[in-house]
C-alpha cells in the first residue's frame, strides 16, 4: 500500500473521508461540515469533487480499521455538532491522523470484542437517545439563564450527558478485548495516580461554607466529585493491572 511518508500528509484525506462521512451518513449540510472541520466551505466542495484531500483516499477506504476510525470519529462530531456543543476538531483530527497512519502501515486489523445481544444494543441505543435528549434540553435552558454561575452548572451536565452518549455508542458497537498493548497502556495509567491522589486530597468543601452564591458552592463541589471519580476509575484500572500480575506470577511459579 503507498502511503506517505509522514502522518501529517495523510491529514487532507483524512479530513476528505470525514467530510464525505458527516454529509453522506449523518446528512450534514457543506457549510456545516466546514465548520466542524475548521476549513472553508470551499474547501468542502473540493474535497467532494477529489480536488483536495484524494491523495490517499482510497487508502483509506479500503482499510476496515480505517474505515471504522472515520466512522467513530464522524459520529461523535455530528452529535456534539447537533446538540450546539462548541467543537475545536483540529487536535481530534491529527490524533486521529496519527493513529490511522500507524494502522495503515501496520496493517493492524480491527480488534475483536464480545458481540452484543439485540435487546442489550436496543437497550443501549435507548440509553444513547435519552442521553441526548438530556443534553440537548440542558443546553436550551442554559442559553435562556443569564447567570454565569448557573450556565457553567448546566454546561457541565450538559457534557457529561454528552459524553455518556459517547461512551455508550462505544461500549454499542462491541466490548473490545484486550490487545497486546494494554500492559504498556497500564505502565502510562499508573503514572498518573499520585496526581489524582493529590488532586482527591485538596478538597475544596472547605470553601462551600465561604461561598454565597449556591451555584458557585455547587461548581467547587462537583470539582471534588470528579476528583473521587478520578481515583476510583484509575483504581478500577490497577485492579485489573494486578489481577493480571498474579494470573501470570502463578503460571510462572
Amino acid at each position: 500500500m503507498s502511503l506517505p511518508e509522514r502522518p501529517e500528509e495523510l491529514l487532507p484525506s483524512v479530513r476528505a473521508a470525514l467530510c464525505k462521512e458527516l454529509l453522506e451518513r449523518h446528512g450534514l449540510r457543506r457549510i456545516q461540515a466546514a465548520a466542524i472541520l475548521g476549513v472553508k466551505p470551499a474547501t468542502v466542495t473540493h474535497y467532494l469533487s477529489k480536488k483536495r484531500g484524494s491523495a490517499w483516499l482510497n487508502a483509506i477506504e479500503s482499510s476496515e480499521e480505517a474505515r471504522k476510525m472515520i466512522s467513530e470519529v464522524a459520529e461523535s462530531m455530528a452529535r456534539r455538532y447537533r446538540l450546539g456543543v462548541s467543537i475545536d476538531a483540529s487536535k481530534e483530527i491529527s490524533d486521529l491522523t496519527n493513529k490511522m497512519y500507524g494502522a495503515l502501515y501496520g496493517g493492524a486489523a480491527s480488534t475483536k470484542g464480545v458481540l452484543l445481544s439485540d435487546e442489550t444494543l436496543e437497550s443501549l441505543r435507548s440509553r444513547i437517545r435519552f442521553e441526548e435528549a438530556v443534553a440537548r434540553r440542558v443546553l436550551e435552558v442554559m442559553n435562556r439563564v443569564k447567570n454565569q454561575a448557573i450556565q457553567q452548572v448546566l454546561r457541565q451536565i450538559a457534557a457529561d450527558s454528552l459524553r455518556h452518549a459517547e461512551i455508550l455508542t462505544l461500549v454499542s458497537r462491541g466490548i473490545e478485548a484486550r490487545d497486546e498493548s494494554f500492559q504498556s497502556d497500564m505502565e502510562l495509567v499508573v503514572e498518573l495516580v499520585k496526581y489524582e491522589s493529590e488532586a482527591e486530597e485538596r478538597e475544596l468543601v472547605e470553601l462551600v461554607g465561604e461561598v454565597d452564591d449556591p451555584a458557585v458552592a455547587a461548581l467547587l463541589i462537583s470539582i471534588d466529585h470528579d476528583e473521587r471519580k478520578h481515583v476510583a476509575m484509575l483504581e478500577v484500572l490497577l485492579r485489573s493491572r494486578r489481577r493480571d500480575e498474579d494470573a501470570q506470577e502463578s503460571l510462572t511459579s
